[in-house]
C-alpha cells in the first residue's frame, strides 16, 4: 500500500484562509519523532498479526489511550508502558503536556475538515480512581472518566451510545463485546 500526500504553498483551502500553524517547541519537536516510531512499530505489529486483509487503525488513537492510561502506571508497568510508546526520556508530565497540545493543535488547524477526538477512559464502578487521575485525564486529554458495571447487560450499550454521541454517529460500534473478568 502506498500513501502520497501534497502539499500545496497556498494558505487559501475552499475560499477559507488557514491559520497559522502554532510551532512546537524543541521537545514537542522531538516528541512527535518518538510518537512516530510507534506509529511505525504498531503499524508493522499489527500488518503482522492481522487475520484479516482489511484492517482500520489509528496509532494516534492508541498513543492518547496509552498516554492516558500512562498517568495510572506506576513501578514495572509504567517502565513498560514508557518504553512501548518509545517515550522513556520523557516524564509523564512532558508526555500529558505534549498529547495536549498535539490534540489541540489537530482540532484546530483546519476549520475546513470536521475531526472529533473522542477520550474516555470506563472503569469498573467498584475500583475507586485517585482525583488525580481523573484530574489529568480530563484537563490534558478532555477525556470523560466513567465508572460502570461491566457485568451488566447494557453496558456495552452504554459505552457505544457514548461514543456515537461524541461523534455524531459516525462512530456507532466501538466495541462489539466485553470480555468476561472485567
Amino acid at each position: 500500500a502506498c500513501l502520497f500526500v501534497s502539499c500545496d504553498s497556498d494558505d487559501v483551502v475552499n475560499n477559507q484562509i488557514l491559520p497559522e500553524a502554532d510551532p512546537f517547541d524543541l521537545l514537542l519537536g522531538e516528541q512527535v519523532g518518538t510518537d512516530n516510531l510507534f506509529a511505525i512499530d504498531f503499524f508493522k505489529t499489527t500488518c503482522e498479526s492481522a487475520t484479516d486483509a482489511h484492517v482500520f487503525v489509528s496509532p494516534f488513537s492508541v498513543s492518547m489511550a496509552l498516554n492516558m492510561t500512562l498517568n495510572g502506571a506506576m513501578g514495572e508497568t509504567e517502565k513498560e508502558m514508557l518504553e512501548a510508546l518509545r517515550a522513556s526520556d520523557y516524564s509523564i508530565d512532558q508526555i500529558n503536556e505534549y498529547s495536549q497540545t498535539l490534540r489541540e493543535a489537530l482540532l484546530a488547524v483546519d476549520p475546513s475538515t470536521e475531526l472529533t477526538i473522542a477520550n474516555s477512559i470506563w472503569h469498573r464502578n467498584t475500583l475507586p480512581l485517585e482525583n488525580d487521575f481523573i484530574s489529568v485525564n480530563q484537563r490534558r486529554y478532555n477525556a470523560e472518566v466513567k465508572a460502570l458495571d461491566f457485568s451488566s447487560p447494557d453496558a456495552l450499550t452504554q459505552i457505544n451510545n457514548w461514543y456515537a454521541k461524541q461523534t455524531d454517529d459516525k462512530i456507532k460500534e466501538i466495541i462489539e463485546e466485553i470480555s468476561g473478568g472485567l
